[in-house]
């Protein structure tokens, strides 16, 4: 990211009806779940929304759940956020699974907007849809709940927005810069999941000659880099060998992640890198490799729509910066379509979520220390602070909300 912004005054917090909601973020946060199995989570959303007033609608495309409220005519805002945690160990490592990426304020504050909304059916018109998506970490929940009928559900939106915790100050919201990508900068990175599967023969440690499948899934890790060759990155994530330490492996898995500017980059990343598996494979007799990906592009916000929201959200109180395209790779981008394929205007930015007196703290010891300071997204050590980011990430997407509401001319 650029130099991060200088903390604004704190955001005002939600006051009355809201007062549960750092308790409801506490549930969802102490039990996660992974990606196709949130049933307790999408469980809790569903009672929550329900208690706003919602039509609410479970087990789409898995566990996703969605909230529809209609309020005469008007634009239909698609609203989305997250289910899933991260397969990581808590910071007690006790645990398999942990919210490490803040899916769960991303939930918790689309909860909460919905029920400030419901309490305002006098102040905008339209129709209120709120997704709470499975599976983002697999990259798979977008894809799901589509194919599940989520525009049938819904019918197409106008807008969708999201919006994604991070580790700036509270009070502030950061929107994708403009670049090279034209009027409609990026604000995430195109990319793919992949699972490399060897099979081939085994054996006993003591008369088996020469490479077996664990060889090759090391020599592919190796290779990686190779296989990158500048468009971009491609990383070792998960792998599992074998079922013994004195059986030779019949089988080696390797599980990637791909990175790029662009569709077109990421692609080259995952045909070296199937072919550079497949090569491996051929050096070893009997042995196969099985390659399968799961891409999503990059997403793209939309211009004037980014220019619109930023104005409600400095009028909201927020400070608003803008950061340059993110590393991170995002599904909300195939919501953003209409069935005729027709591209629906989409707002993708980031609320932050540590409380002023620890960002000033962290940012004394100097730019390269502070994300060490406040716990790396993706690991056991992130920690957002609740309360502060609650209030940011309610503000920011009511305000957002109320904008397209009120704009007599949302893009269709």
């Amino acid at each position: 990211m650029s130099t991060a912004p200088a903390p604004p005054a704190p955001a005002a917090p939600p006051t009355g009806p809201l007062d549960w909601l750092p308790g409801w973020w506490s549930q969802v946060h102490a039990d996660p779940e992974t990606g196709g199995r949130e049933v307790r989570t999408a469980a809790r959303t569903a009672a929550a929304l329900s208690g706003a007033g919602c039509a609410v609608h479970e087990g789409l495309g898995g566990t996703g759940v969605v909230g529809l409220l209609r309020n005469g005519s008007g634009p239909t805002v698609l609203l989305r956020a997250e289910l899933d945690a991260l397969a990581v160990a808590g910071p007690d490592g006790t645990t398999g699974a942990h919210h490490a990426c803040g899916h769960d304020l991303n939930l918790a504050a689309l909860v909460g907007t919905a029920h400030v909304l419901a309490g305002r059916t006098d102040r905008w018109c339209g129709t209120l849809a709120v997704l709470a998506q499975p599976a983002e970490e697999l990259l798979t929940g977008a894809r799901a709940v589509l194919d599940a009928g989520l525009l049938e559900l819904v019918g197409e939106p106008d807008v969708v927005l999201a919006q994604h915790a991070a580790t700036l100050p509270a009070g502030t919201v950061a929107h994708a810069a403009p670049g090279p990508s034209g009027p409609h900068p990026r604000a995430t990175a195109a990319g793919a999941r992949g699972r490399v599967e060897f099979r081939g023969p085994g054996g006993h440690p003591g008369t088996t000659r020469g490479p077996d499948v664990g060889t090759l899934l090391a020599e592919l890790v190796l290779a990686l880099p190779g296989c990158a060759a500048g468009d971009g990155t491609v990383r070792a994530g998960r792998s599992e060998v074998g079922t013994a330490a004195n059986v030779v492996p019949t089988h080696a898995v390797l599980e990637l992640s791909v990175r790029a500017d662009d569709e077109a980059a990421r692609d080259r990343i995952t045909v070296r890198t199937t072919a550079r598996a497949r090569s491996l494979a051929s050096t070893l007799d009997g042995a196969t490799a099985h390659v399968v990906w799961t891409s999503v592009p990059a997403v793209h916000a939309d211009g004037p729509l980014t220019d619109r929201l930023e104005d409600a959200q400095r009028t909201a109180g927020l400070g608003v910066t803008r950061v340059p395209p993110l590393g991170a790779v995002e599904d909300v981008g195939l919501l953003a379509r209409s069935r005729s394929g027709r591209r629906v205007p989409l707002a993708y930015w980031l609320f932050g979520g540590v409380e002023e007196a620890r960002w000033v703290e962290a940012l004394a010891c100097g730019a390269p220390c502070v994300e060490a300071r406040l716990g790396a997204a993706h690991t056991a050590a992130f920690a957002l602070d609740p309360i502060p980011a609650l209030r940011t990430g309610v503000r920011a997407l009511l305000a957002a909300s109320h904008s397209v509401f009120d704009h007599p001319h949302t893009p269709r």
